[in-house]
């Protein structure tokens, strides 16, 4: 099967290579349709699942191919669930972010957050759509500990562990990670 994964995110690129890569399928980027290039998906939408219709529709319609595109984010219990689909756009660089979520935790005991990932499977043919979601919960650490994988992962520490996901590296991120348990109940419904 061919599937165009929409996501200009070299992380989520490389996370899905690896998570995909005992499947049948030959996993396509945007870089591999130079019709793509000039598409600009607006992540316009209130929730995780409509920002990632937005994405798959908007590339699987001028692709013309069976379309896998995700939104993903942190939300942050006594943030009121911030960041949440503003994860990405929460400052200008990773750095600015995880600087501007420590801030806004100073002195908060509430640390709780889950990561949340939608991933939107969209059929330009048939314009259906089905969706795949995942979770994983933990705590904000108190600073940023290690520089391993991408984003807010050197401030997560996922239950069960002491360490932030930018200290356990991919291996163990990938096994329990919210775009594993996403791509988990992609590979089961449409793979199997």
């Amino acid at each position: 099967m061919k599937l165009l994964f929409a996501t200009t995110n070299q992380g989520k690129v490389e996370e899905a290579v690896q998570l995909l890569s005992e499947c049948s399928v030959e996993l396509l980027l945007l870089n591999d349709f130079p019709k793509l290039h000039s598409v600009v998906a607006e992540e316009s939408g209130k929730t995780f699942k409509a920002n990632a219709f937005i994405k798959a529709k908007a590339y699987g319609d001028v692709a013309q191919i069976l379309t896998l595109a995700e939104d993903a984010g942190l939300v942050v219990s006594a943030l009121n669930g911030r960041p949440g689909v503003h994860s990405a756009r929460f400052g200008v660089s990773v750095d600015s972010r995880n600087q501007k979520l420590l801030k806004m935790l100073a002195g908060k005991k509430d640390r709780f957050a889950k990561f949340v990932s939608v991933l939107c499977l969209y059929d330009p043919v048939t314009e259906k759509a089905q969706y795949f979601t995942g979770e994983v919960k933990g705590k904000i650490a108190n600073e940023i500990r290690g520089n391993l994988g991408f984003g807010y992962d050197p401030l997560f520490i996922p239950d069960g562990f002491d360490e932030t996901f930018g200290e356990l590296g991919n291996e163990v991120k990938n096994k329990i990670s919210h775009r594993k348990q996403a791509m988990e109940k992609f590979k089961i419904l449409v793979l199997s």
